[in-house]
């Protein structure tokens, strides 16, 4: 279950949903490689807020395969379980149609990610739904279980064809367990039950990395709950995670609102926003629960496309940067 180091040459792209959006844990990975390593890699952050593995393989020519990296890591499950189909309402043939398009549509990315001449493909188990915190969100009990099934899936995927697995979701769920059992306070997951917190993402980070043999950044739950385990980002993996927020919102923006567009060239886009999402927002999407973050992601549409070749440029003057020797 081990995953091989990075080595120089390596361009790696992240795919991934909010969590991998968010950056932290894959600033972390690039901050110790830079810091602790001789290896000359680069890190791409491929994330889309609400994103799961069709949006993985649907916006993959256009977000993903201008970076031209040689590896990917895929880490997607979270949203394409349909969280609201657990606890109360408890939809059972919902639930398994999901499982079967989750595993049919990670199949379809991974080929994707093979037809770009990737070679190298990590498979990570997507991060814990938490169903064990007292807090006022809406609990889904279920979909922890939803999650380790999606785990058996990509298992057995890597299996069949010879890809690296590592059950990252597992031993993140293994440490909130443990952490709750000793009556830790320092949360690794949002009051959401999703997202991970800033410390949630260091963890994670010491996973993968400890995975990838850096045994110096094993973590316990103890650790976690003596405060032993949050990491800081130095100055220039701080810029590097800026710039990675500004891109990834431009995506998430595309994929949440603009998809909505019959329209889908870029144009067209820009054109559906202005003259009808942003006059009548209320028919698309989940509106009731999303609605101020939709409209502020239409409201910022235009300027974040006419950003995104700027942004790309920094990204790439961030990653030099950060790994200058």
């Amino acid at each position: 279950m081990n995953i091989k180091p990075f080595k120089s040459g390596e361009k790696i792209c992240f795919i991934g949903d909010s969590i991998t959006a968010a950056t932290y844990w894959i600033a972390h990975i690039a901050d110790y490689y830079s810091q602790n390593t001789a290896e000359q890699i680069e890190l791409y952050p491929c994330g889309i807020g609400g994103g799961n593995c069709e949006s993985g393989y649907r916006y993959f020519a256009d977000q993903t395969a201008p970076w031209q990296a040689n590896t990917a890591v895929i880490k997607l499950g979270m949203n394409d379980i349909g969280r609201g189909y657990y606890g109360k309402k408890n939809d059972l043939e919902m639930q398994k149609e999901l499982m079967n398009k989750y595993k049919d549509n990670l199949l379809k990315l991974i080929d994707t990610v093979k037809a770009a001449n990737i070679n190298r493909i990590i498979l990570l188990a997507p991060t814990p739904y938490d169903e064990i915190n007292d807090c006022e969100a809406e609990n889904y009990v279920g979909c922890m279980d939803a999650l380790r099934d999606c785990a058996k899936v990509m298992e057995e995927i890597a299996d069949n064809q010879n890809l690296e697995f590592y059950d990252l979701g597992g031993q993140m769920f293994d440490l909130l367990k443990k952490g709750y059992a000793i009556g830790n306070k320092n949360p690794l997951i949002n009051g959401d039950r999703v997202h991970p917190t800033e410390l949630g993402h260091s963890v994670m980070a010491r996973l993968f990395l400890t995975a990838q043999g850096f045994k110096d950044l094993a973590v316990t739950a103890q650790d976690i709950a003596e405060g032993k385990a949050a990491l800081t980002l130095s100055e220039k993996a701080q810029t590097f995670f800026n710039v990675c927020r500004d891109i990834q919102n431009r995506w998430t923006a595309d994929w949440l609102v603009a998809d909505f567009s019959p329209d889908k060239t870029k144009e067209g886009k820009l054109k559906f926003i202005k003259e009808e999402y942003l006059l009548h927002p209320e028919k698309y999407g989940n509106y009731k629960v999303y609605g101020a973050y939709f409209v502020s992601l239409a409201q910022g549409y235009e300027d974040m496309v006419m950003a995104e070749e700027q942004n790309k440029k920094a990204l790439v003057s961030a990653l030099t940067n950060m790994f200058k020797r």
